[in-house]
């Protein structure tokens, strides 16, 4: 009879598995499966909250700042720019007097007098270029070279000139008298505004006879 109940029970459990595994075929899982899948779902929903979080973009108020930033940037830039391109244009003005001081010089140290007019110095009074128009000239009494006038620079340098001016003190103060004097030193300015001068050269933006 022993034996008997050993194998009814163990019957009993055989069935008991084997009605457990028809219903896990039923539902299509088993506990080893439903785990995996559960992990694979966590997974899967952290990697679209996280591709959702990438794509949503700047907000109004970010998009605001940028906005803002790039406005105060233009505002100071641009300006700056604008000048920083003018004062490109109005050097090649600049290298036009300095070649004109040049002859100046020579003809002063070689004939002691200052010259009639600027071709008589060696220069070229109808020399124009893109930002000079023709007029260059060399004031007989003192030495003195003004440019042709600037033009197509900016408005506060069109029609104005850079002037240079010999001097007889390494301050560049004080203008010769006499061609006889010895050139001590050359003073640059123009005849521009004072609001202006931020057009020309560090060395011109000033009147003549302004010092260093």
């Amino acid at each position: 009879m022993a034996g008997l109940a050993v194998v009814v029970d163990k019957a009993r459990r055989d069935v008991k598995a084997g009605f457990l595994q028809v219903e896990s075929r039923k539902a299509g899982t088993s506990p080893a499966t439903t785990a995996a899948g559960q992990k694979q779902r966590l997974n899967t929903s952290r990697r679209y909250l996280m591709k959702a979080q990438m794509q949503k973009g700047f907000t109004l108020i970010e998009l605001m700042i940028v906005v803002a930033i790039i406005g105060i940037l233009a505002a100071v830039a641009l300006p700056a720019y604008q000048d920083y391109t003018s004062r490109s244009k109005i050097t090649e003005v600049m290298l036009q007097v300095d070649s004109c001081k040049s002859a100046v010089s020579e003809f002063i140290q070689a004939n002691a007098a200052f010259p009639a007019d600027a071709d008589a110095a060696g220069c070229n009074s109808t020399v124009s270029t893109k930002y000079m128009a023709a007029g260059m000239a060399v004031d007989v009494a003192t030495g003195t070279i003004t440019s042709g006038a600037v033009q197509n620079v900016a408005t506060g340098a069109d029609t104005f000139h850079i002037i240079l001016q010999p001097t007889t003190d390494a301050a560049r103060t004080t203008a010769m008298s006499a061609a006889s004097d010895t050139i001590m030193g050359w003073s640059c300015g123009t005849d521009a505004a004072a609001t202006d001068f931020k057009y020309f050269p560090a060395s011109c933006r000033q009147t003549v006879l302004g010092g260093l």
